[in-house]
């Protein structure tokens, strides 16, 4: 099954591929500073993410969801665009989706529910070999932890979906 994992974001999106349980791809979104508002943006990222869907030819589609008490409007924005996006992406390419929170994807990465984005990076590394974004030699972590996140999405997902007795590491 070929599987995209996304952590969604207003300005910053990382993502996964897999195919059959094998990475093939992962990578961080960002749109670019001069297009201007958030909706411009998101639109931006999401043609991205539709190129991605056509060119790896998606099966599935995993995402993180937002939980929590988020009370002002800027964070609420912030949470539940991206999240629209990712259901019209679904919709639009007639693709089934599930969802994750942040606490099952760290601790389906990491064995734990509160790791921190340093934990994510390397239990992402260390499981899927995710090469990420340097800047002279060191690792970008505002992009790394967008991918780390992406890959414990990935696995998440997958274990929830075994619960359901859905083996996503297998060809659809």
């Amino acid at each position: 099954m070929r599987v995209l994992a996304v952590d969604p974001a207003l300005r910053n999106v990382g993502y996964v591929v897999f195919y059959d349980g094998v990475l093939k791809a992962s990578g961080h979104i960002s749109a670019p500073k001069d297009i201007g508002d958030d909706d411009g943006k998101q639109v931006w990222i999401n043609k991205q993410l539709a190129r991605i869907i056509k060119e790896c030819e998606i099966q599935m589609m995993i995402w993180e969801k937002a939980t929590g008490k988020t009370r002002d409007f800027n964070s609420i924005k912030g949470v539940f665009i991206p999240l629209g996006w990712m259901v019209c992406l679904a919709g639009v390419f007639s693709l089934p989706f599930y969802t994750v929170t942040p606490f099952q994807a760290k601790e389906a990465l990491t064995g734990k529910k509160r790791a921190d984005k340093s934990e994510m990076i390397a239990a992402a590394q260390s499981q899927f070999n995710i090469s990420y974004p340097e800047w002279r030699g060191k690792i970008v972590s505002g992009k790394a932890e967008h991918i780390a996140d992406a890959a414990g999405v990935y696995q998440a997902g997958k274990n929830l979906l075994k619960m359901k007795g859905i083996n996503i590491d297998t060809k659809a």
